[in-house]
């Protein structure tokens, strides 16, 4: 014992300046554990509110007292201070049974791309989509849109953003940067205006007119004919047949394959259109069909190559298996296009070949969820902006006029589609 209390005093309490560096050590060995615990939980904190200082939405209404059957303007905004803002997908609660839209001005918006789309009501949910173009993101505090709307019935209620609402951010195409959304609360005034009912107008009957009784007419017999004698008829000669040679007989195809033979023209490619691209890089690209049969049960779906032939890609696809003999309706589609119902109800069956008139894709739908949407968009920009996220088969996808060279075309492309965002 006294041996290590003279080696401690020797060595390590024999002066202030080592107790000093003895100290620091230990202090050192228990806050790196505990700093590092910090970082982990801070870490945490940050995936689960990413974007704290991301982007913030606001309503605010022009008069939050009004009467039932006044008109209202809400006016959307939204401030980013950090990040610049590449599109706004918007999804607000704008009840039909409560208000009227009457005017949706986007005019001066922070968004002031060509792609948009909307505004479009389902049910409670008012939702449309704006950008800006790829190379000029927008940041800073700016206006969405102005919205007129009437008022419809008495109540409180609460105009905000869906869940659904998302904004993209640039080199941030997968990520949703909105942080807060802020709602205006209206309290209408007034009593709910119950429209009255249009009486139903009865038809009156019209008599039908009454011929007049007289007397009968007498009936003029008919005179009867004297018959022809037929005249008797030349024998014809007999003629000798000439033997005809036996027919070469030809595989039997398989007896339960239905053959379909489609005709599909793509947006960009093609005589059709003026700027359409004539020797596409794809000149085979496969397309998928799906049968679907007359108890809207989807009973077979199969995929096969067609190939470009003169401004239209053609094939004939086989579907195999038993094909039970009867009426079905017909879906297809590309790899990046929506599915396509081919009007019309087509009778398959074993051997038996149908050929539809030529159908037109709409092409867009790079993650293949049969919508085209905020996220096509940002595959699309991510793309032609060259980013490290945009892979060969995304940048296969997104030239969709298939020229080689993602530019401005298929931008233009990617915007006219837009219009019709959901498949079959």
């Amino acid at each position: 014992m006294k041996s290590f209390r003279t080696y401690l005093h020797t060595y390590i309490f024999s002066s202030k300046e080592k107790t000093v560096i003895l100290f620091v050590l230990l202090v050192l060995a228990i806050a790196i554990p505990i700093t590092l615990s910090l970082l982990d939980q801070q870490q945490d904190l940050r995936q689960q509110a990413a974007y704290t200082n991301g982007a913030d939405l606001t309503v605010s209404a022009s008069d939050t007292t009004p009467n039932v059957g006044d008109t209202i303007t809400l006016t959307l905004n939204v401030v980013s201070a950090t990040i610049p803002m590449t599109a706004i997908e918007g999804h607000l609660n704008l009840p039909q049974d409560t208000f009227q839209i009457l005017n949706f001005d986007a005019t001066g918006s922070t968004f002031s791309g060509s792609l948009k789309y909307g505004p479009v009501q389902r049910g409670n949910d008012y939702n449309f989509v704006r950008t800006n173009d790829p190379t000029t993101p927008s940041i800073g505090s700016g206006k969405v849109a102005i919205i007129t709307a009437k008022v419809l019935r008495a109540g409180v209620f609460t105009v905000n953003y869906l869940p659904l609402t998302q904004i993209t951010g640039k080199d941030l195409p997968n990520d949703n940067i909105l942080d807060q959304v802020f709602p205006a609360t209206i309290t209408a005034q007034g009593s709910t205006n119950t429209p009255t009912a249009t009486p139903t107008l009865t038809q009156i009957p019209t008599p039908s007119p009454t011929t007049p009784a007289g007397p009968t007419p007498t009936r003029t017999p008919t005179p009867t004919l004297t018959p022809t004698p037929s005249p008797t008829a030349t024998p014809t000669p007999t003629v000798t047949p000439t033997p005809t040679p036996s027919p070469t007989l030809t595989p039997t195809p398989d007896p339960n394959t239905a053959h379909l033979e489609l005709t599909v023209e793509l947006p960009g490619i093609g005589l059709k259109e003026t700027t359409g691209v004539t020797n596409p890089k794809r000149t085979a690209r496969d397309l998928t069909v799906m049968l679907i049969n007359g108890a809207n049960q989807e009973v077979r779906t199969t995929t096969e190559a067609i190939s470009f032939d003169r401004n239209v890609y053609k094939g004939v696809i086989n579907v195999s298996g038993n094909i039970v003999p009867g009426p079905y309706t017909i879906k297809i589609r590309m790899d990046n296009t929506l599915w396509k119902l081919i009007p019309g109800i087509y009778t398959l069956g074993p051997q038996k070949t149908v050929k539809p008139d030529s159908q037109s894709l709409i092409t867009g739908d790079m993650d293949r969820n049969n919508i085209l949407e905020l996220s096509d968009y940002n595959i699309l920009e991510s793309c032609y902006r060259k980013r490290n996220s945009c892979d060969d088969k995304y940048r296969s996808l997104t030239d969709l006029n298939d020229d080689g060279i993602l530019d401005g075309i298929d931008y233009n492309l990617m915007v006219r589609n837009f219009e019709i965002r959901k498949g079959d």
